[in-house]
């Protein structure tokens, strides 16, 4: 795939049924998670759990620091190096659908946002994509692409309106 190219809608849709699939296995009896893996009731309470995964393309690092700037004042961020280490503590190979499902599971996280930005310079348009714990999409926004420190502000407005979908 061309690192400059946002990932066409039947990848996304692929990449998002694989997700469905792992979180549906991990729902078997014979699948226990590990003491500690979900959140306890007095963290269910305060905000909601969500990681932003790795963003591709041009300035694709900028667009996704504008969107977890945006999401940290309403979300309880998970950093990639926790989704790592969990991933390590519970032996999965987390680059895969099956090992993420099984991370977003053991960490209690709600929210999966990831993202591209497709196109360079002033024609270039970011995408944000946003799925609940059970891989299923419930969310998505568009804003224009990253060309400067003032121009993120409109990726991250449009990362909390997909999130609040």
């Amino acid at each position: 795939m061309n690192a400059h190219r946002a990932p066409s809608t039947v990848s996304r849709l692929a990449a998002t049924a694989r997700f469905v699939l792992a979180l549906a296995c991990l729902a078997l009896p014979s699948v226990a998670l590990t003491s500690g893996a979900l959140p306890s009731t007095a963290e269910a309470q305060q905000r909601s759990r969500a990681i932003v995964l790795s963003f591709e393309g041009w300035h694709a690092d900028q667009a996704r620091a504008a969107v977890v700037e945006a999401l940290a004042t309403q979300y309880d961020l998970v950093s990639e190096e926790q989704a790592i280490n969990a991933a390590a503590q519970i032996a999965v190979d987390v680059s895969t659908p099956e090992g993420m499902a099984a991370v977003v599971q053991h960490l209690g996280i709600e929210l999966v946002v990831g993202g591209s930005v497709a196109g360079t310079g002033r024609r270039s348009s970011t995408t944000i994509f946003v799925l609940d714990r059970n891989g299923n999409e419930i969310g998505n926004g568009q804003a224009p692409g990253p060309t400067g420190r003032a121009a993120t502000g409109p990726i991250g407005q449009a990362a909390l309106g997909a999130c609040a979908t």
